[in-house]
């Protein structure tokens, strides 16, 4: 089948293909106004790396909301913590929200939200969906708040725990740089010695700096120790798990433990270069060399005291500023236009669903009816050649068309098979019989033009020979004579008195209905009979039943020049088709094919106009 034998199908059947679309398109309309609003609103949080240091010297003691381990990504962790339990809890019991069974659960609740990162930033964006948009925004902010306040709370809790190690330690470092003073005044007082030489000094200076270096390494080792055992703590606590910074505190206590080891290879090294500096001191005299440890001790006394202090403040600082690492950047705000139902494209895809809808029905009644869907599909199962086709048209006012409108697109298609009917037939009287496979295909109208167009230059005789259901004076428009064929057949006299003219076309009707239209057919007055026309007539031309259905036009074969079939390709099926080869095989005749109401209107528009 060719693109336009489909196109043929669809303009047969276009007013279904238009209902169809029209009723989903009217679907989709009242979908829009059916289908419940969902709105969603959307706000932003900021996952700010600024502070994750709590303490100078690169101190690895991060924000416990961004810390995690190896190569996890410390955004998607915040993500996932913000999908977290405990968290979807606390927004529940702010809001008060209930379901139908009662208090809401955070897996419902969850599904009312989606999170996302945005690409290259530190960013966060929360979604809410609901049917209410002040909702939709309220769910998010309250979210976010929940979220920002928990980080808060953590950073707090590290912080307080690390100033008050500190606390702790400003008090020993002061005892111990009041120590050191008082030995070296004394040391001072008692050997009269004020002051060293110059190499003497610089080994003392490079000394101190190790040995304070190590001292600071030995601080922050004690602190992250420190930290270790209180997340050690928090996370051996009864029901931990439910907790809502359980898992910060997992990914932060991974962090920590990698901290110790990096300080304790610290340590070590430390360790080796004061051996190295102490080794260098050795050869100072006694009393000189009593004086460079009291002055080393001094200054790293005061260095450490120093150093602790200014820790100890900064850590006064950040509590009281209540630090965290995340911060709303972009509240929610509510979204007055629904993302459902989206208008223009529920109208839109339920016009192409009736499209396609229409469609799929119309040829699958088609290909289920087992009509041919093409001239070419009847060629291959009859196998004969096609005389012609005569287009069919909403418009057509008159079957009897080659008389009555003579300029229209059918009258021209009958004159196109008149003129290969010509070439066809041999010079002289010739018989020409047509039928069809079933009734109501149009062999009557295509043999009442036919011969009326053959008329205009030929003599033409036009016999209704359908004895079962004449119709021939119907599709004439005119009152034929009661005598006809039959009444011939028993009174060859009565020929003349049953011939009726129509223009320059001659046609006798049936006659007389009888009970025995086979032996009519069998008897030899038929041949005498059509042996006598052939003497006056050129054409003959005989309308008979069709040949699926009756006896007697198989009988009407034999005094036949030339068969013509009509084949409706809007209602015959391809099993009629291949019986009635069967039938013609089996007499070995070959007979033409004019194919009828056949939609493939264009090509016959050029007859329509007018000059």
């Amino acid at each position: 089948m060719t693109f336009i034998d489909y196109l043929n199908i669809v303009l047969k059947h276009k007013w279904k293909l238009i209902l169809s679309t029209v009723i989903c398109t009217l679907i989709g309309i009242a979908a829009c106004f059916l289908i419940p609003k969902v709105y969603e609103s959307n706000g932003k949080l900021l996952i700010s790396q600024d502070n994750m240091s709590l303490m100078n010297n690169g101190s690895p003691l991060e924000d416990i909301m961004l810390s995690s381990l190896g190569k996890s990504d410390p955004l998607t962790t915040q993500m996932e913590i913000l999908k977290t339990r405990p968290i979807l809890n606390r927004v529940i019991s702010i809001l008060g929200l209930t379901s139908e069974e009662g208090i809401m659960q955070p897996e419902d609740l969850l599904k009312r939200f989606s999170f996302n990162l945005v690409r290259n930033t530190n960013l966060i964006e929360a979604k809410c969906k609901s049917q209410n948009a002040d909702t939709a925004a309220l769910f998010v902010n309250t979210l976010m708040t929940v979220f920002v306040e928990k980080n808060q709370q953590m950073n707090q809790e590290m912080i307080s725990t690390a100033k008050e190690f500190i606390k702790n330690q400003l008090v020993e470092q002061k005892l111990k740089v009041e120590e050191a003073e008082q030995n070296l005044v004394a040391f001072k007082e008692k050997t009269k010695i004020m002051s060293l030489d110059k190499e003497t000094e610089v080994n003392i200076t490079a000394y101190s700096s190790l040995n304070l270096e190590f001292i600071r390494t030995i601080s922050e080792l004690n602190a992250a120790l420190n930290q270790q055992k209180f997340y050690n703590g928090k996370l051996g606590e009864k029901n931990s798990s439910n907790d809502p910074q359980y898992s910060m505190r997992i990914a932060s206590l991974e962090q920590i433990d990698n901290v110790i080891a990096g300080l304790n290879a610290k340590k070590i090294a430390l360790e080796q270069q004061l051996l190295v500096q102490k080794g260098l001191m050795k050869n100072a005299p006694i009393i000189e060399a009593q004086l460079v440890s009291l002055l080393r001790e001094q200054q790293i006394s005061n260095e450490i005291y120093t150093g602790l202090l200014s820790k100890f403040e900064e850590y006064k600082i950040q509590e009281a500023a209540k630090i965290g690492s995340a911060k709303i950047i972009e509240p929610a705000v509510p979204n007055i236009k629904p993302i459902v139902p989206r208008k223009k494209v529920l109208v839109v895809l339920a016009f192409m669903f009736g499209i396609s809808l229409g469609l799929s029905l119309l040829f699958g009644i088609e290909f289920l009816k087992g009509l041919p869907h093409s001239i070419d599909e009847i060629k291959k199962t009859l196998g004969y050649n096609v005389l012609g086709t005569i287009p069919y048209h909403e418009s057509i006012k008159h079957m009897f068309f080659a008389k009555n409108d003579a300029n229209s697109m059918q009258a021209e298609a009958m004159r196109l098979v008149q003129t290969s009917l010509n070439f066809k037939l041999a010079d002289g009287s010739a018989v020409v019989l047509i039928t069809s496979t079933q009734p109501g295909e149009g062999k009557s109208t295509i043999a009442t033009n036919l011969a009326y167009s053959c008329s205009s230059y030929k003599k033409v005789i036009l016999l209704n020979m359908d004895f079962r259901r004449p119709s021939l004076g119907k599709m004439l428009g005119v009152d034929l004579k009661a005598i006809g064929v039959i009444d011939v057949l028993l009174d060859s006299e009565k020929l003349n008195n049953s011939i009726n003219s129509i223009d320059k076309l001659h046609v006798i009707d049936t006659g007389k209905v009888v009970c025995n239209p086979l032996d009519i057919a069998r008897s030899n007055k038929m041949t005498d009979f059509m042996n006598t026309l052939k003497i006056y007539y050129e054409l003959i031309i005989i309308d008979t039943a069709p040949i699926n259905l009756v006896a007697e036009t198989s009988e009407l074969l034999r005094l036949a020049d030339d068969v013509i079939v009509v084949v409706d390709i809007s209602s015959v099926s391809l099993r009629n088709l291949q019986s009635v080869k069967t039938r013609f095989e089996s007499r070995k005749i070959e007979p033409s094919i004019i194919v009828n109401k056949y939609h493939r209107v264009k090509s016959y528009k050029y007859y329509d106009k007018k000059y």
